[in-house]
């Protein structure tokens, strides 16, 4: 039932103003309610404070980790850190669309927090130093073989993996609200996205020509009129999407770059000097450099966006911004490679990380920091302009498929720095992922990076003006109806004062005033 307002209640009632509704347990007051609701937002809140905090505690000490404890080789340790930060983007996208067509949403939840709860507590089994607490009297170590170990590791780090796509998919605030008031025939647009792509490859392979004629769009043969089985509308909503795929697709490159801060970046600050006034700071103390940036931009670029609106052209373009955050990428990529070379004239001091002695360049770590800033910067600008474009420029029962496809793409792209990192190892014979940077070249992984990325920025800076023109004019078109409709509610009002009939001066000079 709708709530009641009790505006006249006497004789032990409810006092004036109180808003009740009719439950099956009894009545429930307004301000119970939002007392609950306010719990349940501070709750969510929390439990999303502490999977941020886990999976950064993760990351920033990955490398660590795999070197010195698991004897790892430098490019495999980068390699699992940006397996599991492409991991853990990917998985929001899979569990979400499970929980949604299986088995429902609060089961999926409580599930994904058991494995979270699970992996995170697995880990510190792993790194535990049994050797230095349990020998027996017999001076025997009892401590984790190290296949035990890699079961154990990798056990947990998946088992974090599938829970922070739990918690991220169903406990991110849009998620929490985007679903509502949508049948299940949307929540199916995915399927309904992928079934026109297999229904036109279907098409496309048979030897027979239909009796319309050849089509102008191979996605065309998915059409009812053309053999396939779904309507023109969904077709030519999916010709609009698969638009976008170059934009997805120049992603991948980017965000292998941005993946050098849980890899490349983190080895250089290893082996650079992480003391500060005789104080050792820890490798992710540079994360948060890079973090900065994008808490300083971020809110800045909305703030202009939405204080400049006009029809004239102020702000750049979101085409516009992401080119300016590829070129950004780029220019870290490059300044990474100098870095490395300018590490290796400085001499060499002894530095103490987990227990293990390392030689590294006693340069600071902090000569590194231009290089961090610009991948922050390049993060503010990319990808908040990626998610507009993504979203404006898809049909509304598209936008949730074309924003799955673009997590997509940045999880593809962490696989894709994996498997660059892999490439080069191998064809460079370890030089260019040595496991001790003073002795191998470095920078010219960097530096390939780089070249690559110049590449990407230019193929986007010349496909960008399809997507530059196709954002203004949507723009244009949403200002226009949402003015239309904002004359139409005014017209309404004057129906409802009888004014709008009449055609006579005076009537017309006494509604304006």
């Amino acid at each position: 039932m709708p709530p009641i307002d009790a505006f006249d209640t006497h004789d032990g009632h409810l006092p004036h103003g109180i808003c009740t509704s009719s439950y099956p347990g009894g009545m429930v007051t307004k301000p119970r309610k939002a007392r609950k609701k306010l719990q349940v937002i501070v709750c969510v809140l929390f439990v999303e404070l502490f999977e941020r905090f886990t999976f950064f505690g993760i990351v920033c000490n990955m490398i660590l980790f795999c070197t010195i404890k698991l004897g790892y080789s430098s490019y495999q340790a980068a390699m699992v850190n940006t397996c599991f930060v492409g991991a853990s983007v990917l998985t929001p996208v899979l569990v979400g669309w499970f929980a949604e067509t299986c088995l429902g949403r609060t089961t999926v939840l409580c599930f994904c927090a058991l494995l979270h709860f699970f992996g995170t507590a697995l880990l510190p089994v792993v790194a535990f130093p049994f050797e230095d607490f349990y020998i027996n009297t017999h001076n025997i170590v009892h401590q984790l073989e190290p296949h035990e170990q890699h079961i154990l590791f990798y056990t947990g780090l998946v088992a974090v993996a599938l829970g922070i796509g739990g918690i991220r998919a169903i406990l991110c605030p849009m998620a929490a609200y985007h679903l509502q008031g949508c049948d299940q025939r949307q929540l199916l647009s995915l399927l309904t996205t992928l079934g026109v792509f297999l229904n036109s490859l279907k098409m496309c392979c048979l030897h027979y020509r239909h009796l319309s004629g050849d089509v102008a769009n191979w996605l065309d043969r998915a059409k009812e009129n053309n053999g396939g089985c779904y309507s023109e509308t969904s077709v030519e909503n999916v010709k609009i999407l698969v638009k976008l795929f170059p934009l997805f697709g120049l992603q991948l490159l980017y965000r292998a770059c941005i993946t050098q801060i849980p890899s490349g970046y983190y080895l250089q600050t290893m082996h650079s000097n992480l003391k500060l006034n005789g104080f050792l700071l820890p490798v992710a103390v540079m994360k948060v450099i890079s973090i900065l940036p994008v808490l300083i931009l971020a809110p800045l670029l909305e703030l202009l966006n939405t204080c400049y609106q006009s029809p004239k052209k102020i702000l750049p373009s979101p085409a516009t911004l992401i080119t300016m955050g590829h070129a950004c990428a780029a220019l870290s990529a490059l300044l990474a490679g100098i870095s490395e070379i300018h590490r290796k004239y400085y001499p060499q001091v002894e530095q103490t990380l987990s227990g293990k002695v390392l030689h590294v360049s006693s340069m600071t770590c902090f000569q590194l920091t231009p290089q961090y800033i610009l991948l922050g910067v390049a993060e503010a600008f990319v990808t908040p302009a990626c998610s507009l474009i993504s979203f404006c420029l898809t049909p509304s029962n598209l936008r949730g498929v074309s924003l799955h496809f673009l997590t997509l793409s940045y999880g593809g792209g962490c696989f894709l720095g994996a498997f660059l990192i892999h490439i080069l190892y191998f064809v460079s014979g370890g030089n260019f992922y040595p496991n001790n940077l003073s002795s191998g070249n470095m920078e010219r992984f960097f530096f390939t990076l780089a070249t690559l990325m110049a590449i990407n920025t230019l193929v986007f800076w010349r496909i960008s003006q399809r997507y530059g023109s196709s954002f203004e004019y949507e723009i244009k078109m949403k200002r226009h109806s949402h003015l239309y409709e904002k004359l139409l509610q005014y017209k309404t009002c004057l129906r409802f004062y009888d004014t709008l009939d009449r055609s006579d001066t005076l009537t017309s000079m006494e509604t304006v005033l």
